[in-house]
């Protein structure tokens, strides 16, 4: 099965990295097929910034999002720009609500998760807020393990960054979780 995964924001949100891991979770952890792709504005720190992630259980042939199943949005810029590539019925959106005020009412699925404020107030590390946000997302959907997340993150990371990706992958995993037992049991999120 294949399915496509997108981050859009601002540079120095880390949104490339938060690519890279799941790249990484899926394809040496979780046994999947993967590509990853990725494109900075014109400035590499607060430009436009995205990326995209492929897995599958086969073989890929064509290695870019073409409908995401499921998107992450971090700034509004990236809502009003990338939004409509999702399948408004199937498609899961997770939004930095830290950031991103409103969202258009067609899109049935939308995760609000404040990862900014969970970052600043529970890490003291704003940067934090994209790790926040694939903790929340491997709780929410289990597009890749939570497993498979914080081996991805210690590969991946350098030196005390790489203590503060997991306490904020921890704190959206359990954001997330606490998210998902409420709609399971019919709360209104």
């Amino acid at each position: 099965m294949r399915q496509e995964f997108v981050a859009a924001g601002f540079g120095s949100q880390g949104i490339i990295s938060m690519g890279i891991v799941v790249c990484t979770a899926a394809g040496l952890y979780d046994n999947k097929m993967v590509a990853q792709n990725q494109s900075n504005g014109p400035v590499a720190r607060g430009g436009a910034c995205r990326t995209e992630v492929v897995i599958s259980d086969a073989e890929i042939d064509y290695p870019r999002a073409l409908t995401p199943d499921i998107m992450i949005l971090m700034s509004e810029q990236a809502r009003d720009r990338y939004l409509s590539e999702v399948n408004p019925e199937q498609g899961q959106v997770l939004i930095d609500s830290t950031l991103v005020a409103a969202m258009p009412p067609q899109i049935k699925n939308v995760y609000r998760i404040p990862a900014t404020d969970i970052a600043e107030t529970k890490l003291g590390q704003r940067a934090a807020a994209g790790m926040v946000m694939l903790g929340a997302m491997a709780a929410l959907t289990g597009l890749v393990s939570y497993q498979g997340l914080q081996a991805a993150v210690r590969d991946t990371g350098e030196g005390d960054a790489t203590t503060v990706d997991l306490k904020a992958l921890e704190e959206g995993y359990a954001y997330g979780r606490t998210m998902l037992m409420a709609r399971e049991g019919g709360a209104i999120l």
